[in-house]
């Protein structure tokens, strides 16, 4: 139960912060009332870090990092997923009520939103380094070394966290709707956009 509890607090609490692509659509998703198109790019994303977590946590980060190449390409990765994300939120037609994009998602939307959470997070390889760099501080500051249930208790309650956090974000987003003025929305979007941007293109900057 050890390895499940520290992933579930991990993957929870490396979750909160609002700069990823993922944070940023399922923040977009619960704007408008969206919450289970925001649940389902979660999930999506949560799927796809936990396999970034098990290879972190059987040792293929420590491997990874000896391939030079691979932040640069990643990094080049992650500039294209912000500049097409930050040129949609400028340019997106957006609902002219925020409960206007909600209503009940199809099954087919709910899969290409998914898809969408997962795809954005597995063209990402650097994130089986950031759990191996999080494992090896884990190993360092506490007394624990895990065995093999431990690790696949490990891996689960980290995507059970990710997805915990979204949902609580989401559930948050949610108390405040209806109060949030739809142009007050429209303007969020739209500076999130140019954030992501400028983040874009500082990182462009850096590659080059």
């Amino acid at each position: 139960m050890t390895g499940a509890l520290f992933g579930l607090a991990m993957g929870f609490c490396g979750s909160m912060p609002l700069t990823g692509p993922i944070a940023i659509l399922v923040f977009q998703r619960g704007l408008f009332g969206r919450y289970r198109d925001g649940m389902a790019v979660a999930f999506g994303a949560a799927l796809a870090e936990c396999v970034y977590c098990g290879l972190a946590i059987a040792g293929f980060g420590a491997l990874l990092e000896s391939y030079e190449a691979l932040r640069p390409v990643s990094r080049a990765i992650s500039v294209v997923i912000l500049l097409a994300l930050g040129v949609w939120f400028v340019r997106a037609r957006l609902p002219e009520q925020v409960g206007e994009a909600a209503g009940r998602p199809g099954v087919d939307r709910l899969a290409r939103e998914l898809g969408q959470g997962f795809s954005i997070t597995a063209l990402n390889p650097t994130i089986v380094l950031n759990w191996s760099a999080s494992i090896a501080v884990l190993y360092s500051l506490a007394p624990v070394r895990f065995d093999v249930g431990d690790k696949v208790l490990f891996v689960v309650a980290a995507g059970v966290g990710i997805v915990a956090w979204f949902g609580v974000l989401l559930a948050a987003l949610r108390r405040f709707e209806g109060r949030l003025p739809a142009r007050a929305v429209h303007v969020v979007v739209r500076l999130t956009g140019a954030a992501l941007i400028v983040a874009a293109v500082y990182l462009a900057v850096q590659l080059v």
